[in-house]
């Protein structure tokens, strides 16, 4: 401190802010120099090579198997704009999420080249793992999830546990030791408050709840003390069934035909049990509600340049995403759509993840 009171500034924040300095002055004179011979030359090659690349053509007959030539980068934040071959990467290295460009991949059949996992700027969450060697998967998982689908409709199909009991209706919750006040105070809600009789299904991961050494004893007891006798205590068992895919896992497998999903820290107002009388869900076997996020505030990057469209196949659909943590459904009737949801959650590698 000097005799003012003030700290001096110390050598090594001088040096910190001159190396800063110099490299900012330094791609300042990089932007404003003309390329050299090299880099024309090396971009007017990558601009005629990637007019023999072609978008490739859907095919959802059958599975392409193509080889991952690399990832090739683009200026102007557009899959489509003028090539920048400095920035090219191998199949297995990552690509930053602020990048675009596009996957070159070889049909190894015809020899054809094509553009896949086309980006923009934005077509990918900050923070999602991206790389080219996945380049073939993501190609053939529309293919891929037809296949899903198509199972359900042989003769026989049924979503585990489904039948076991004529027409039971009930509600499911996934749990971790931050949510158990908040399932706790939920459940006795719905059956003091609220008069709620539905059974429960309480899903939980072993190895979260043992970070925590004897937290499920209160639901534990919860159940034990239940005067309808309908609360149980499921174990995840599959080890992909974590964060958001622990509720499908949980809906896909429950012991409920008919079920209410409630988030352990979602309170109802109201007995839900009239939600299963419903004319809407009577009609259509499922009944939605919309997202808090506003479209133009999606968390989820859900927009019209995300990756997501390119691998589902899909136009963009502009309107409110859905909320998770309340939905109602009919396992039997919507089999095909759960296990179309499954697949989507738990194949690997994941593709979901990175949009």
């Amino acid at each position: 401190m000097n005799q003012t009171g003030h700290e001096l500034v110390n050598d090594s924040t001088v040096d910190d802010g001159a190396e800063t300095l110099r490299q900012a002055i330094q791609q300042l004179l990089q932007q404003s120099m003309p390329p050299s011979f090299g880099d024309r030359f090396n971009q007017e090659k990558a601009e005629a090579h990637a007019l023999s690349v072609e978008i490739l053509p859907r095919d959802n007959t059958k599975k392409r198997s193509l080889r991952c030539v690399g990832w090739r980068a683009t200026t102007d934040c557009s899959p489509s704009g003028p090539r920048d071959p400095s920035h090219d990467k191998s199949c297995m290295e990552a690509v930053p999420a602020a990048e675009s460009g596009y996957c070159e991949v070889q049909d190894r059949q015809s020899g054809e080249l094509f553009r896949v996992m086309r980006r923009h700027c934005n077509s990918i969450k900050n923070g999602g793992l991206f790389r080219c060697s996945d380049a073939e998967d993501f190609a053939n998982f529309p293919l891929l999830a037809l296949e899903a689908v198509e199972k359900t409709r042989v003769s026989g199909f049924a979503l585990p546990n489904v039948g076991r009991s004529v027409g039971r209706d009930g509600i499911v919750m996934v749990v971790y030791p931050k949510l158990l006040a908040s399932a706790y105070a939920s459940i006795r809600t719905l059956r003091e408050v609220l008069s709620c009789h539905l059974p429960i299904e309480i899903w939980f991961r072993q190895k979260e709840m043992n970070r925590v050494p004897g937290s499920l004893k209160t639901l534990q007891h919860l159940a034990d003390s239940d005067a309808f006798g309908g609360i149980s205590l499921q174990e995840l068992q599959d080890p992909l069934a974590i964060g958001f895919n622990a509720k499908i896992h949980a809906i896909y497998n429950s012991f409920f035909d008919r079920v209410l999903f409630l988030d352990a820290d979602n309170v109802p107002v109201r007995n839900p049990g009239f939600l299963f009388e419903s004319p809407e869900f009577g009609e259509t076997g499922a009944v939605f509600w919309p997202d808090f996020w506003h479209p133009t505030r999606t968390i989820f990057n859900i927009q019209p340049k995300s990756l997501l469209w390119e691998l589902l196949d899909l136009p963009f659909v502009d309107m409110f995403e859905q909320e998770s943590g309340q939905l109602l459904i009919d396992r039997r009737r919507h089999a095909s759509a759960l296990e179309l949801t499954a697949f989507y959650a738990f194949h690997r590698p994941s593709h979901l993840n990175r949009e």
